[in-house]
Protein backbone atom coordinates (compact mmCIF):
# COMPACT_ATOMS: atom_id res chain seq x y z
CA UNK A 1 0.00 0.00 0.00
CA UNK A 2 1.07 3.57 -0.20
CA UNK A 3 1.16 5.91 2.55
CA UNK A 4 2.09 5.25 6.43
CA UNK A 5 5.83 6.34 5.18
CA UNK A 6 6.30 8.59 8.46
CA UNK A 7 3.73 6.82 11.52
CA UNK A 8 2.62 3.76 12.55
CA UNK A 9 -0.98 3.39 12.48
CA UNK A 10 -2.48 1.69 15.49
CA UNK A 11 -6.06 2.50 14.30
CA UNK A 12 -8.38 3.69 12.33
CA UNK A 13 -11.79 5.33 12.09
CA UNK A 14 -14.95 3.16 10.40
CA UNK A 15 -16.21 4.93 7.55
CA UNK A 16 -19.67 4.55 5.89
CA UNK A 17 -21.17 6.57 2.54
CA UNK A 18 -24.73 7.36 2.59
CA UNK A 19 -27.50 8.74 0.11
CA UNK A 20 -30.36 10.81 1.69
CA UNK A 21 -33.53 11.72 -0.50
CA UNK A 22 -36.55 13.59 0.38
CA UNK A 23 -39.41 13.33 -1.31
CA UNK A 24 -42.61 14.91 -1.38
CA UNK A 25 -45.76 13.49 -3.30
CA UNK A 26 -46.60 14.80 -6.55
CA UNK A 27 -44.02 16.41 -9.38
CA UNK A 28 -42.34 19.34 -9.77
CA UNK A 29 -44.51 22.53 -10.15
CA UNK A 30 -44.69 26.67 -10.30
CA UNK A 31 -43.97 27.64 -6.72
CA UNK A 32 -47.57 29.25 -7.13
CA UNK A 33 -49.81 26.56 -8.17
CA UNK A 34 -48.56 24.18 -5.27
CA UNK A 35 -51.06 23.71 -2.73
CA UNK A 36 -50.93 25.45 0.97
CA UNK A 37 -48.73 23.65 3.51
CA UNK A 38 -46.75 21.13 0.74
CA UNK A 39 -43.25 20.53 1.94
CA UNK A 40 -40.35 21.85 0.47
CA UNK A 41 -37.59 19.27 -0.47
CA UNK A 42 -35.00 22.21 -0.19
CA UNK A 43 -36.20 23.33 3.23
CA UNK A 44 -36.68 19.54 4.91
CA UNK A 45 -32.68 19.35 3.31
CA UNK A 46 -31.83 22.39 5.73
CA UNK A 47 -33.34 20.33 8.64
CA UNK A 48 -31.51 17.45 7.55
CA UNK A 49 -27.92 19.76 7.57
CA UNK A 50 -28.76 21.04 10.88
CA UNK A 51 -29.57 17.33 12.33
CA UNK A 52 -26.21 16.61 11.25
CA UNK A 53 -24.56 19.67 12.23
CA UNK A 54 -26.13 18.99 16.09
CA UNK A 55 -24.79 15.46 16.38
CA UNK A 56 -21.31 16.79 15.02
CA UNK A 57 -21.30 19.13 17.74
CA UNK A 58 -22.31 16.07 20.23
CA UNK A 59 -19.32 14.08 18.45
CA UNK A 60 -16.52 16.61 19.66
CA UNK A 61 -17.87 15.64 23.73
CA UNK A 62 -16.31 11.95 22.68
CA UNK A 63 -12.70 12.30 22.02
CA UNK A 64 -11.41 9.03 20.55
CA UNK A 65 -7.93 8.01 21.87
CA UNK A 66 -5.36 8.54 19.36
CA UNK A 67 -7.57 9.26 16.42
CA UNK A 68 -9.76 12.72 16.91
CA UNK A 69 -13.03 12.44 16.70
CA UNK A 70 -16.27 10.66 14.50
CA UNK A 71 -18.08 12.83 11.95
CA UNK A 72 -20.89 13.21 9.49
CA UNK A 73 -19.93 15.31 6.53
CA UNK A 74 -21.76 15.73 3.81
CA UNK A 75 -19.90 16.24 0.11
CA UNK A 76 -23.00 17.31 -2.40
CA UNK A 77 -26.91 18.77 -1.86
CA UNK A 78 -28.84 18.87 -4.37
CA UNK A 79 -32.52 20.13 -5.67
CA UNK A 80 -34.50 21.86 -7.98
CA UNK A 81 -33.70 22.94 -11.57
CA UNK A 82 -34.72 26.85 -11.61
CA UNK A 83 -35.90 29.58 -9.12
CA UNK A 84 -39.49 29.30 -9.16
CA UNK A 85 -40.01 25.71 -9.10
CA UNK A 86 -41.07 23.93 -6.61
CA UNK A 87 -38.71 20.40 -6.30
CA UNK A 88 -40.29 17.39 -5.74
CA UNK A 89 -37.12 15.63 -3.85
CA UNK A 90 -33.69 17.15 -2.76
CA UNK A 91 -30.31 14.28 -2.12
CA UNK A 92 -27.63 14.77 0.13
CA UNK A 93 -24.46 12.51 -0.15
CA UNK A 94 -21.71 12.63 2.56
CA UNK A 95 -19.63 10.33 5.09
CA UNK A 96 -19.74 9.20 8.12
CA UNK A 97 -16.75 8.04 10.22
CA UNK A 98 -17.24 6.14 13.40
CA UNK A 99 -15.18 4.99 16.10
CA UNK A 100 -13.73 1.67 15.96
CA UNK A 101 -15.61 0.60 18.89
CA UNK A 102 -19.02 0.93 17.06
CA UNK A 103 -20.42 -1.23 14.27
CA UNK A 104 -21.88 -0.35 10.76
CA UNK A 105 -24.74 -1.67 12.54
CA UNK A 106 -24.94 0.66 15.08
CA UNK A 107 -23.92 4.19 13.46
CA UNK A 108 -26.74 3.07 9.88
CA UNK A 109 -29.19 2.68 13.06
CA UNK A 110 -28.40 5.99 14.35
CA UNK A 111 -28.85 7.90 11.40
CA UNK A 112 -31.85 6.01 10.39
CA UNK A 113 -33.95 6.65 13.58
CA UNK A 114 -33.21 10.19 13.18
CA UNK A 115 -34.28 10.89 10.48
CA UNK A 116 -37.63 8.68 10.12
CA UNK A 117 -38.02 11.24 13.32
CA UNK A 118 -37.88 14.13 10.75
CA UNK A 119 -39.60 12.76 8.16
CA UNK A 120 -42.50 12.00 10.72
CA UNK A 121 -42.44 15.78 11.79
CA UNK A 122 -42.63 17.05 8.65
CA UNK A 123 -45.17 14.61 6.76
CA UNK A 124 -42.49 13.95 3.86
CA UNK A 125 -40.42 10.81 2.84
CA UNK A 126 -37.13 10.60 3.72
CA UNK A 127 -35.19 7.55 2.47
CA UNK A 128 -31.79 6.81 3.50
CA UNK A 129 -28.96 4.43 1.47
CA UNK A 130 -26.02 3.72 3.57
CA UNK A 131 -22.94 1.65 2.69
CA UNK A 132 -20.57 0.27 4.39
CA UNK A 133 -16.83 0.65 3.08
CA UNK A 134 -15.02 -0.30 6.03
CA UNK A 135 -15.31 -0.78 9.94
CA UNK A 136 -12.44 0.85 12.41
CA UNK A 137 -10.27 -1.38 13.86
CA UNK A 138 -7.59 -0.39 17.14
CA UNK A 139 -4.26 -2.53 17.38
CA UNK A 140 -2.24 -3.35 20.71
CA UNK A 141 0.34 -0.88 21.12
CA UNK A 142 2.47 -3.06 22.76
CA UNK A 143 2.11 -5.61 19.81
CA UNK A 144 5.40 -7.33 19.01
CA UNK A 145 4.74 -6.57 15.15
CA UNK A 146 4.10 -3.42 16.05
CA UNK A 147 7.89 -2.74 17.78
CA UNK A 148 9.47 -4.73 15.18
CA UNK A 149 8.05 -2.12 12.28
CA UNK A 150 9.21 0.93 14.33
CA UNK A 151 12.70 -0.63 14.54
CA UNK A 152 12.67 -1.97 10.74
CA UNK A 153 11.70 1.85 9.31
CA UNK A 154 13.90 3.43 12.21
CA UNK A 155 16.85 1.61 10.53
CA UNK A 156 16.26 1.63 7.09
CA UNK A 157 14.48 5.66 6.66
CA UNK A 158 16.78 6.91 9.49
CA UNK A 159 13.47 8.43 11.23
CA UNK A 160 11.29 7.77 14.16
CA UNK A 161 7.56 5.85 13.48
CA UNK A 162 5.38 7.44 16.02
CA UNK A 163 2.09 5.53 16.71
CA UNK A 164 -1.00 7.32 15.43
CA UNK A 165 -4.32 6.60 14.60
CA UNK A 166 -6.00 7.88 11.73
CA UNK A 167 -9.28 9.04 10.27
CA UNK A 168 -9.19 7.24 6.67
CA UNK A 169 -9.72 3.56 5.87
CA UNK A 170 -7.47 1.08 4.37
CA UNK A 171 -7.61 -2.74 4.45
CA UNK A 172 -5.99 -3.72 7.53
CA UNK A 173 -9.38 -3.26 8.81
CA UNK A 174 -10.43 -6.24 7.32
CA UNK A 175 -7.21 -8.64 8.68
CA UNK A 176 -7.79 -6.40 11.89
CA UNK A 177 -10.88 -7.44 12.88
CA UNK A 178 -11.75 -10.69 11.14
CA UNK A 179 -8.44 -12.36 11.64
CA UNK A 180 -7.65 -10.65 15.05
CA UNK A 181 -4.18 -9.94 13.41
CA UNK A 182 -1.55 -7.34 13.94
CA UNK A 183 -2.63 -5.71 10.54
CA UNK A 184 0.10 -2.92 9.69
CA UNK A 185 0.43 -0.55 7.26
CA UNK A 186 3.79 1.25 6.03
CA UNK A 187 3.84 1.86 2.38
CA UNK A 188 5.53 4.24 -0.45
CA UNK A 189 5.48 8.45 0.65
CA UNK A 190 1.96 9.23 -1.27
CA UNK A 191 2.27 12.64 -1.82
CA UNK A 192 0.97 12.71 -5.00
CA UNK A 193 -2.01 10.92 -4.16
CA UNK A 194 -5.28 11.56 -5.88
CA UNK A 195 -3.77 14.89 -7.78
CA UNK A 196 -3.64 15.29 -11.68
CA UNK A 197 -0.30 13.47 -12.28
CA UNK A 198 0.22 10.44 -9.43
CA UNK A 199 3.14 9.00 -9.30
CA UNK A 200 5.93 7.19 -6.71
CA UNK A 201 9.33 7.25 -6.72
CA UNK A 202 11.10 4.18 -7.84
CA UNK A 203 13.70 5.33 -4.38
CA UNK A 204 10.41 5.07 -2.34
CA UNK A 205 9.26 1.94 -3.71
CA UNK A 206 13.10 0.74 -2.77
CA UNK A 207 13.02 1.70 0.76
CA UNK A 208 9.77 0.46 1.29
CA UNK A 209 11.19 -3.14 0.26
CA UNK A 210 13.67 -2.75 2.39
CA UNK A 211 11.75 -2.11 5.19
CA UNK A 212 9.57 -4.98 4.24
CA UNK A 213 12.52 -7.33 4.42
CA UNK A 214 13.67 -5.64 7.83
CA UNK A 215 10.72 -5.71 9.95
CA UNK A 216 10.90 -10.13 8.87
CA UNK A 217 14.35 -10.12 10.06
CA UNK A 218 13.30 -7.81 13.35
CA UNK A 219 10.13 -10.04 13.80
CA UNK A 220 11.50 -13.09 13.99
CA UNK A 221 14.44 -12.30 15.25
CA UNK A 222 16.97 -12.82 12.43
Amino acid sequence: MEGATTDCTIAQLGSATFEIVIEREGEPCHQLYAPQNTPHPITVASEVVALLNRWNLELKNDWIEDIGYASYFLGSVHSGQFYNQLPNRSVLVGVRRYDPLQTYEEVESELRSGLNELADGLGISIRLDMKKVRDGYRLDKNSPAVAALQRAVKRVRQIDFPLVGKQVVTDAAIFANALGVPALCHGPDQHTAHGEVEYVEISELELTVKVYLQFIREFMGV
